[in-house]
């Protein structure tokens, strides 16, 4: 949701968000989980402005009137681990609270709700990617909350 000043301007997903709803209209279902790469060190975002990044496309989806229904999957709390844990040292504890405000934006906001977290851990070795065990999981109960909205 921001421009990355290491990896490129390209990495902001707002920027082409429009055009991707645009061109897939009508949307019968947005699934948002993003939030992971908020957390890097060089941003020193807390959980309010991650989950305001989301609500920044609930919103902008809304208000185009392409998407019918909206879930919200908050990631699975990251690890300070392995290789990765320089780019998001301080990440476990300004992750603090991100599944409550990814909730509460949701809620405001018409979407749906899932706490990845809940069901899954990030993988040991990185702290951030998950492994093949967990995205088996985390498939399955995307696909049941899936079922749930559409009941």
């Amino acid at each position: 949701m921001f421009d990355d000043p290491v990896e490129g301007e390209y990495r902001n997903g707002f920027r082409s968000f429009r055009a991707i709803l645009e061109s897939h209209r009508p949307i019968d279902l947005l699934i948002v989980m993003l939030g992971t790469n908020d957390l890097k060190q060089r941003f020193n975002l807390g959980p309010q402005d991650v989950a305001l990044g989301v609500a920044r496309l609930l919103i902008e989806a809304r208000k185009l009137e392409i998407v019918d229904r909206m879930l919200v999957i908050s990631p699975a709390p990251v690890r300070e681990r392995g290789d990765l844990a320089e780019i998001f040292r301080g990440a476990e504890a300004r992750a603090v609270g991100l599944s409550d405000q990814m909730a509460r934006f949701a809620g405001e906001n018409g979407a749906a709700f899932l706490d990845a977290g809940a069901h899954i851990a990030v993988d040991e070795a990185d702290g951030v990617h998950l492994s093949s065990e967990s995205h088996a999981i985390l498939g399955r109960v995307v696909a049941g909350k899936v079922r749930d909205i559409f009941a």
